[in-house]
């Protein structure tokens, strides 16, 4: 089985993410990249296949996605609400991404996090 954190149905967790500038060269490594005129953007898909509309979850910056501090930090909170976490099926893995993309630039999108979360029933004891 892949690796994956647990996502306990019921529950409305708190991720942090910290997004790091690719490291180019010694002055750029392990700065926070600024995320002005950044859209942010998280997903939680049945599968990667899955389109974006699709998606189990699609939070954005005021919707689930919070920054942590300020843009230039370079830290995402992404709040998963009750909602989704009790429609998600026990057992079953769900791969999660984190996307940014640039808007005003070009269209790619830059992936600075993704994994799976393993559905999971509460606690009983």
């Amino acid at each position: 089985m892949a690796d994956s954190t647990a996502l306990v149905q019921g529950d409305q967790p708190t991720f942090r993410f910290t997004i790091l500038n690719p490291p180019i060269d010694a002055e750029t490594d392990g700065d926070p990249f600024d995320l002005t005129d950044y859209d942010v953007n998280f997903f939680i898909k049945r599968s990667l296949q899955d389109s974006d509309d699709a998606a189990e979850f699609n939070g954005t910056l005021g919707a689930g996605v919070v920054l942590g501090f300020t843009l230039k930090d370079g830290i995402v909170d992404v709040t998963i609400p009750v909602a989704v976490t009790n429609n998600l099926r026990y057992g079953r893995l769900y791969p999660f991404y984190l996307a940014l993309s640039h808007p005003g630039i070009d269209t790619s999108v830059f992936i600075p996090a993704r994994g799976n979360f393993l559905a999971t029933l509460p606690s009983t004891n």
